[in-house]
């Protein structure tokens, strides 16, 4: 998963804001597949990781759900969005967990580096536990090397 959260923060560092959010919320369902039986995620799984992980601290995993579903899928926020994502300004000030007309903001930045905080405490923890242990072999990575019967000396992500 370092390899993930690495990209994540390097997305972050170069200012690919959307695809530090997307990864973010995508690295959830993966550790909450991860940590499921069957491998595979559902609403309840990445609610139980996030509630287990993150807490509700900034956004509450239910609404994590919803902005998984629709950032990841539909490229969108509900029309009326509880809260929105600040991104750095220059001047270095931070608007972050403040609430705007019932609108929460939370800098991206900060909503990113602890995501990917919790994500290497929870790895760390898990990864040498079943299911993760085994569930992780297949997850799809870099592969230096090639794989195996596809092209050995070809660098591949599978």
């Amino acid at each position: 998963m370092d390899y993930l959260t690495n990209e994540i923060r390097e997305a972050t560092r170069v200012g690919l804001w959307h695809v530090a959010l997307q990864a973010s919320l995508a690295a959830i369902d993966i550790c909450a597949a991860l940590n499921s039986e069957d491998g595979r995620t559902t609403g309840a799984r990445f609610k139980q990781w996030a509630a287990d992980w993150i807490g509700s601290s900034p956004i509450h995993p239910d609404y994590l759900w919803q902005l998984r579903c629709g950032i990841l899928h539909e490229g969108r926020l509900k029309e009326t969005p509880s809260v929105v994502f600040t991104v750095p300004l220059k001047a270095g000030w931070v608007v972050h967990q403040n609430s705007v007309d019932g609108v929460q903001q939370v800098d991206l930045l900060l909503f990113c580096n602890e995501i990917c905080t919790k994500i290497e405490s929870w790895w760390e923890l898990s990864k040498e536990r079943e299911p993760v242990a085994t569930n992780a072999m297949s997850l799809v990575r870099e592969r230096p090397d090639g794989l195996p019967g596809f092209g050995n000396a070809v660098r591949v992500i599978a």
